[in-house]
């Protein structure tokens, strides 16, 4: 049997660690990235696992935002609700209707994820500026506290590294037209500077949903002996219209049309940072970085079919110092990690439903250890402690209602070392998530301010690196205890009681000949809900299964053509506890991207949608006036478009 069919064999069933070792010599394994540490590169090993989506598959793939960069990989769910990327709600390990407080999105170790129920704005992240996003699959409660619970996905921008200089143009279906220019260059005496800037405009695919976006990105940082500096500066517009959610009968009738024709909201974000790195004696190093973000956003937002102004604030500051200690125990290198997070958020909300004004802080501080107590096996060891305050202004609550609470996360892992190219790993986690600054109006509905999250995680995995095929599988069990979601039925934020996510995700990638490689992502998992009044039923919108598949060839003449394929199975809709409701039904979609590259120039033809499905992405339980009885309200996701990208650079 050839070791290339053996290749093909092993990608196909996913067997990839059962390959005989000596015919296929492994590669040394990857250093660990930033994520896993938050201590940047280090070949460290760790009891969890890391995928990584570098800048060749970002190129290859040709997607068009970020959440579609994402969809499929690490059991990754999306609901997109206009299919641009604009307001996604990125899920990992089986939440749905309030996956944004559960999943950890970052740029560079920044948080974009608010102190309230507004989604993190993937689309201020231009692709552009992406090197690659890490993508820590599950609970990271020590190293990240609040809302780590489900993971962490962290967005790494591009560096300066020397003179370069490119500028784009993009056109394509609903009459989008794109153009970006990035610029960077780094000195010998170790100054380095990056700007970018992007402008997009689109009709988008749904009547009454066109978008105006225009984003500025600069960085000057300082790389000498000893360390290293930065400051960062971005500057985000955004004006989109919004068509509402359509019901059943109305997406028969036209699947286009818009529900809300005078609904809108304007956002304006600027966000600012700085921090230093500085090696420090007896091999201790310092890092630290301070974050300053104001978005202010105004629009009108339609209930029950009555629109009306909206207005919100967030402002919000970070301080994240940390301490590291590496050193040789003569089985390897020990990381030691000691820090501290400190957030100061402002939420202000005025909307028709109401209004609130709270200052939430967080404090905490955390440790952790990773130590090799051999050469094959490691010991990983972490706490943190945290601590919110609130002081609620708003309206609907008495003026100034203080809420203080704590929370914990402790960690316990072990990485085995088998050989080279295969690393066994397990670890048991606890985690925690406070409550959003809009959750405690549910006390104005006739409801009780909800509890804290809390939160175990228990997984363990298998991952190999070998020379033409490497693959990972994790299974896991994830316990909540007060998890807090929405009941549309009481309208309040509440504790739905005790949660368990039992799930598996695998993957694996080969070359089994130099111009194909292959890549395959599955995902399952059952969330139920396993304490008080909900007791047995399943956790809405959350899909059992998730799968990719994805094809990249290199072509004569610099061409690439790259064909990836995603499906998800059914999933109830957001609120629908009972299952009563019609949902989101499961798909199947096709992408293709033919690219072309020479002298400086890249050419991409990107078709979404390749076979022109209908389907959606979105199921939520809405209510409809005159009777306002429960009834599924959709946003239908956009049929088959194209996207034409043209740029050169500079090198």
């Amino acid at each position: 049997m050839s070791l290339r069919f053996k290749a093909w064999l092993f990608c196909a069933l996913g067997l990839s660690p059962l390959v005989d070792r000596a015919e296929e010599p492994a590669e040394e394994l990857t250093p660990v990235v930033v994520s896993a540490t938050r201590s940047g590169e280090f070949d460290v090993r760790t009891p969890a696992n890391i995928t990584v989506i570098d800048r060749a598959e970002i190129d290859a793939g040709g997607a068009t935002n970020l959440a579609d960069l994402l969809r499929g990989h690490a059991g990754i769910q999306i609901s997109d609700l206009f299919g641009d990327g604009s307001l996604p709600t990125v899920s990992m390990r089986g939440f749905g209707g309030n996956a944004q407080a559960n999943t950890l999105i970052l740029v560079d170790g920044r948080r974009l994820n608010n102190a309230d129920l507004g989604n993190p704005d993937l689309n201020s992240i231009p692709l552009e500026d992406i090197e690659r996003v890490e993508i820590v699959e599950g609970s990271a409660g020590t190293l990240y506290g609040d809302q780590a619970v489900g993971g962490v996905i962290n967005i790494i921008t591009r560096r300066p590294q020397r003179l370069r200089a490119q500028a784009g143009v993009q056109a394509g279906s609903y009459d989008r037209h794109d153009e970006f220019v990035t610029m960077e260059n780094r000195h010998d005496n170790g100054v380095g500077y990056r700007f970018s800037g992007v402008k997009r405009d689109s009709d988008n695919y749904r009547d009454h949903n066109a978008l105006d976006f225009d984003s500025l990105n600069g960085r000057l940082d300082y790389q000498g002996a000893r360390g290293g500096a930065f400051l960062e500066y971005q500057s985000v517009f955004e004006n989109l219209q919004t068509p509402g959610a359509l019901f059943l009968d109305q997406i028969a009738a036209d699947r286009r049309q818009a529900l809300n024709p005078g609904d809108f909201i304007k956002t304006h974000t600027d966000a600012a940072r700085m921090g230093f790195t500085l090696d420090l004696p007896s091999d201790w190093e310092a890092q630290a970085e301070i974050t300053n973000r104001y978005s202010g956003a105004a629009g009108v937002l339609s209930v029950g079919g009555v629109g009306g102004p909206v207005r919100t604030k967030r402002h919000h500051q970070e301080f994240t110092p940390r301490l590291y200690r590496r050193w040789d125990t003569g089985d390897g290198e020990a990381l030691l990690t000691i820090g501290a997070d400190v957030y100061a958020t402002r939420f202000f909300l005025n909307s028709i439903m109401g209004g609130i004004d709270d200052h939430q802080n967080q404090y905490s501080g955390y440790a952790r250890l990773i130590y090799p107590l051999n050469k094959e096996l490691s010991l990983t060891v972490g706490h943190r402690q945290a601590r919110v305050t609130n002081d609620i202004l708003g309206a609907l609550l008495p003026p100034h209602t203080e809420i203080d609470d704590s929370g914990a996360a402790n960690e316990l892992g072990l990485t085995y070392q088998y050989s080279p190219a295969l690393r066994l790993f397990g670890r048991v986690e606890t985690n925690y998530r406070f409550v959003l600054a809009d959750e405690y109006t549910s006390a104005s509905f006739g409801g009780e301010i909800p509890a804290t999250q809390g939160g175990r995680s228990s997984e363990f995995g298998a991952a190999w690196e070998g020379r033409a095929v490497s693959a990972s599988v994790v299974g896991y069990v994830l316990d909540l205890k007060n998890e807090i979601d929405f009941d549309p039925i009481k309208f309040i934020n509440t504790n739905i009681g005790g949660t368990r996510r039992t799930g598996v995700i695998a993957d694996a990638r080969c070359t089994p000949f130099a111009p194909l490689t292959l890549s395959v992502h599955y995902g399952f998992v059952d969330a139920v809900i396993t304490d008080g009044p909900l007791r047995g039923l399943d956790i809405p919108f959350v899909a059992a299964h998730t799968g990719s598949v994805a094809a990249e060839y290199r072509l004569p003449y610099n061409f690439t053509a790259y064909l990836d394929i995603y499906g998800i199975s059914d999933r109830t809709a957001v609120g629908d506890f009972n299952d009563t409701l019609p949902g989101a039904p499961g798909y199947v979609i096709a992408n293709f991207n033919l690219g072309w590259r020479g002298g400086g120039v890249d050419v991409n033809f990107r078709v979404n949608n390749l076979l022109d499905k209908d389907y959606f992405d979105n199921a939520q339980t809405g209510f409809r006036a005159p009777l306002f009885l429960p009834e599924t309200a959709r946003f239908p996701s956009p049929r088959r478009n194209f996207l034409v990208t043209v740029s050169y650079t500079y090198d």
